[in-house]
């Protein structure tokens, strides 16, 4: 499952119907055993902040960054458990964080972009987080 932006809001308020879920196969493992520079994950948490909302139109109105895509998910900051990995860094069931997460419940990172895995102080914040919205 992923939310893709599906029109721009323009001057209107961002609204549902701005976005459409859409059913997408999560990715496979890779086919190769011995690739240790792909990293799945299954999306936790998912920021959404004001600063998106620049990023929804066609003109971001700023330099720093790009609009996103029509028919593509969003990206944000983001925190996922691992549910494959070759690589010892991410081990599978570790969390991980990446600031570009896109919008879907499972992703792959590749090792030219990584994920990095979650600090141990911000561990308890996730769980907590969990608990109490039912994502699993």
């Amino acid at each position: 499952l992923e939310v893709v932006l599906s029109r721009r809001p323009g001057f209107n308020p961002v609204s549902p119907d701005c976005f459409t879920l859409r059913e997408v196969d999560p990715p496979s493992p890779p086919a190769d055993p011995s690739d240790t520079t792909t990293v799945v994950c299954e999306s936790v948490y998912l920021s959404v902040d004001p600063y998106l909302r620049c990023r929804m139109d066609v003109s971001t109105g700023v330099g720093y960054t790009q609009p996103y895509q029509l028919d593509h998910p969003p990206t944000s900051v983001g925190v996922g458990r691992v549910t494959h990995s070759l690589n010892p860094e991410y081990p599978v069931g570790s969390l991980v964080q990446h600031h570009e997460w896109p919008w879907r419940r499972y992703t792959a990172f590749k090792a030219s972009h990584p994920p990095k895995p979650v600090p141990a102080w911000f561990k308890p914040f996730v769980s907590q987080f969990v608990k109490h919205t039912l994502i699993s």
